[in-house]
């Protein structure tokens, strides 16, 4: 038997202990090979082992940033697509700063893979929130395309009080909303605006996307003003999910899928924004025109022609069928005490050729004042006009 001798004097290994040595290695490889693949049986979870099959219902997604980066290109977005993730947030910015080495490959393997993407700026309030916005908006211009709308992680306070951190914020939001032309996205912890913020209200006209974990919805009562969520990250370290080789942020999005797409849209010059869903328990319905005014297809207008009449109205346009079309009309220009001196006139468009008054009583020799206020039309589109 051939020995191997040892110099300092301890106990010298022989070839039989060698292989004993070999075949420890042999098991310890074979565990790790098996833990690996229990990784991996891990990272197939379906949302509704986090969260209720109401939300797990719907559409589900990630937040990544360096952390998922253990090597370059690590992420299988791919595989991420196939294990049903339809969206993604990228980290762009911190402070004034990039923060994220693998934006520009993340956002394009997402949008390969068929994925919404967008991206989010990690706040640092000791910092001017000016600067920090520019360099955030610069970053999701240069992203361009169609994006989700911005998001600003605010989790921090770094010694500010609630009102400074509030004033912070503002600055922040108006700054980046004007340079991309996207209202952003509020990211924060429940416990954070709670205590730090002083559950302060003011912000809640921007979409919500609360963190909060270990639970199967997030708990009552909403936070900030909010009535519900748009955005609710459900896991954080202990995530996990197709393509992922570390464990990533697991999200929900509050609303249906054909919601969710309206969400994404253009950035910069031009932009537009579509609301975020209610929350509501018929997911797949579209949110009903905003009372307030501020959607696309409810924007009050008001105009004024040379002589100072006033017209106000709402609609959709061409488009929107049956719908009333109100004008009020403070001043016109009629004879003196045939009618009162503010007037409102149902009326509503049936074909683009034809207007049809709804009043009671007609008022045939106004006519003419009425086809000079709606710009000049030609009689034949002028047909049945009622004045009530």
């Amino acid at each position: 038997m051939y020995v191997y001798r040892q110099r300092d004097g301890r106990r010298p290994l022989t070839l039989v202990s060698l292989g004993v040595l070999a075949a420890v290695a042999v098991l310890v490889a074979a565990f790790l090979a098996v833990t690996t693949q229990g990784q991996q049986v891990r990272n197939v979870a379906e949302p509704s082992d986090y969260i209720n099959s109401d939300l797990a219902s719907k559409p589900q997604g990630v937040d990544v940033s360096k952390w998922q980066h253990p090597s370059p290109n690590s992420i299988d977005w791919k595989a991420a697509a196939a294990g049903g993730k339809e969206f993604a947030f990228i980290k762009s910015t911190e402070g004034t700063e990039p923060g994220n080495d693998n934006l520009d490959s993340d956002v394009k393997g997402a949008r390969a893979a068929g994925l919404h993407i967008g991206l989010y700026h990690k706040a640092r309030p000791a910092m001017d929130a000016t600067a920090q916005a520019d360099a955030f908006a610069e970053s999701v211009l240069e992203v361009g395309g169609e994006q989700l709308p911005p998001v600003l992680d605010f989790e921090l306070d770094e010694g500010k009080n609630a009102e400074q951190l509030a004033a912070w914020v503002q600055e922040f939001m108006d700054r980046l909303e004007d340079k991309t032309g996207r209202t952003p996205i509020m990211y924060t912890y429940k416990s954070f605006w709670l205590v730090q913020m002083a559950n302060t209200k003011k912000f809640s006209e921007y979409p919500l996307w609360l963190a909060e974990y270990r639970q199967q919805e997030p708990t009552s009562p909403q936070i900030g003003g909010w009535d519900s969520f748009t955005f609710w990250q459900y896991a954080g370290n202990d995530g996990q999910a197709d393509g992922f080789p570390t464990p990533v942020d697991l999200n929900v999005f509050n609303g249906s899928k054909s919601e969710l797409d309206k969400m994404v849209g253009s950035v910069g010059s031009g932009a537009q924004d579509t609301p975020a869903p209610s929350g509501g328990d018929t997911p797949g319905e579209s949110e009903s025109e905003s009372e307030s005014g501020d959607s696309e297809t409810g924007t009050d207008e008001t105009t004024s022609d040379e002589s100072g009449t006033e017209e106000s109205g709402s609609g959709s346009g061409a488009d929107s069928g049956d719908k009333p079309l109100t004008l009020t009309i403070p001043k016109l220009p009629i004879p003196e005490g045939s009618l009162p001196a503010g007037v409102t006139l149902p009326i509503k468009i049936v074909l683009p050729s034809s207007i049809f008054g709804v009043g009671s009583s007609g008022v045939s020799s106004d006519v003419d004042w009425l086809k000079s206020l709606l710009g000049g039309l030609p009689e034949d589109v002028l047909k049945s006009v009622e004045i009530s």
